[in-house]
């Protein structure tokens, strides 16, 4: 017996002990052959990982991240998003089986151990080409629907604005189509300019009436209209007869950047229902929609011309009939030309000439809560 050899490898073992314990990698979730969809949560045990260590997650042998042991973690975790695009295809992964490969690794890159197993993506529901789908908001008194609209501006890669804007609708009754509800702005809403510390809104706590529209059309009450504001509500307007998925529509698109003080603007929409697909676990129409035109603004009580063209991807829960979440990519030019902004004006871009104008890239997301 060749003891040299022995106490050598006993001196390695005390000198490496998390690679002497050489626990198994188990993948604590998801369950092999389980169906999933959304966000996907990727679990292992930590104890598999070396002190220092790190794991790696591949799915069908693209690498997806690699994540440190945290001191004390029972596990470590990694939330596959499947309905981000891939880098190299530029679209989300479809749906089918999928191999999700879990590899440790030591401080200094060294293989320790894997486990992988197999899942089924499932985020497209399927039906028939030929199935027309009535799309309608559903309301009834007392329902209490909320939102958080959050707004980014930027400018030559500065950030110029940002706003965190909670927003309520009461219902208190339906009549046919139309409900009238009472739209609450929170009195948390908060927004900054140019870097500033998050301040309150001078909207926040704002309430009036309005009446929303079985198709997501906002339109003000009495007070709001004498008041001459606009509806923060911001609700994908949906085609007035069933569709089938490829079918387009156009009508009026709300924006609401609350950048420049603008609560809401109004443009000539685009939209597309681009398929059915499960989102937060709702089955959920999913709308793209595009616009590119001039809107009269209100601006503290006055109208300015604002250009917009954006793009808005909306889910829209066609069983409950509410939105489930909208996002706008959008681009922005204030003032432009035959503004009635008044002279002075500083939401026409701070300039003393109409029209002087500013211009600036918004990203615009309103998810129900």
């Amino acid at each position: 017996m060749n003891w040299t050899r022995l106490a050598t490898a006993a001196l390695f073992v005390a000198a490496v002990p998390a690679l002497a314990q050489n626990v198994p990698v188990r993948i604590l979730a998801p369950a092999p052959e389980q169906t999933v969809r959304g966000s996907v949560p990727i679990s292992i045990n930590a104890a598999a990982v070396p002190n220092t260590g790190y794991m790696t997650v591949e799915v069908n042998d693209q690498f997806m991240a690699a994540l440190a042991k945290e001191p004390g973690a029972k596990k470590i975790t990694f939330n596959w998003d499947t309905k981000a695009n891939y880098a190299d295809t530029g679209a989300p992964p479809r749906d089918g089986q999928y191999t999700v490969r879990v590899k440790t690794y030591t401080s200094d890159f060294r293989f320790v151990r894997s486990n992988e197993l197999n899942v089924y993506l499932r985020n497209r529901i399927n039906v028939a080409a030929d199935k027309a789908i009535r799309l309608r908001y559903k309301f009834k008194p007392d329902d209490q629907i909320s939102f958080v609209e959050k707004v980014s501006a930027r400018a030559a890669g500065v950030d110029l604005y940002s706003a965190q804007v909670p927003v309520t609708l009461e219902i208190n009754d339906v009549t046919g189509d139309v409900a009238e509800g009472t739209e609450k702005i929170a009195k948390t809403a908060v927004e900054s300019a140019q870097g500033s510390a998050q301040q309150p809104m001078a909207l926040a706590g704002r309430r009036y009436l309005v009446y929303v529209h079985a198709n997501g059309r906002v339109t003000p009450g009495p007070k709001m209209k004498k008041a001459n504001v606009s509806p923060a509500l911001s609700m994908v307007t949906l085609p007035n007869s069933p569709i089938r998925i490829g079918d387009t529509w156009n009508n009026d698109i709300t924006i609401t950047p609350y950048y420049q003080g603008v609560t809401s603007a109004s443009v000539a929409g685009t939209h597309k229902l681009v398929g059915l697909e499960y989102y937060g676990g709702r089955p959920a129409a999913k709308i793209e929609s595009t616009y590119d035109g001039d809107a009269t603004a209100n601006v503290s009580g006055q109208d300015i011309k604002v250009h917009f063209k954006g793009t808005r991807t909306t889910f829209f829960d066609y069983m409950r009939g509410r939105l489930l979440r909208a996002e706008d990519t959008v681009s922005t030019d204030f003032g432009v030309p035959g503004s009635s902004a008044p002279t002075g004006n500083p939401y026409a871009g701070g300039g003393s000439t109409p029209g002087s104008g500013s211009s600036a890239s918004l990203t615009i997301i309103t998810a129900a809560r």
